[in-house]
């Protein structure tokens, strides 16, 4: 198992918080939040970035546990704005250029050039 990149381990970071936001603010279902998983994105254009699936996951614990449903596109949506309000806001944050949720409820957060 390889050593996680410094830019991943802020993404990572970023994202744990974002959620812990939202679920305080009672924009996620009350769940046990799963660990964020970041899968390296490969661009097309040579874009640098990850892919998370965690918006899927909360969505479906929380459909597992009979909480509550709410479309994973939405929750991606959801937590993809406030990373994007997040990242304008804190200098840290820096390295992310853009958060994008897609159709499938992934959310692709692309890294600036360094």
């Amino acid at each position: 198992m390889s050593a996680k990149s410094e830019s991943e381990v802020l993404v990572g970071d970023v994202v744990a918080r974002a959620l812990a936001a939202l679920r305080e603010r009672n924009l996620l279902p009350s769940v046990d939040l799963p660990p964020v998983i970041l899968v390296p994105l490969a661009g097309a254009q040579g874009e640098r970035g990850y892919l998370t699936r965690i918006a899927i996951e909360v969505a479906q614990a929380a459909e597992a546990q009979d909480i509550e449903h709410r479309p994973a596109e939405a929750l991606a949506a959801n937590i993809a704005r406030y990373l994007a309000e997040t990242v304008d806001l804190v200098p840290a944050y820096s390295v992310i250029a853009r958060v994008e949720p897609d159709a499938a409820g992934v959310i692709h957060i692309y890294l600036r050039d360094e």
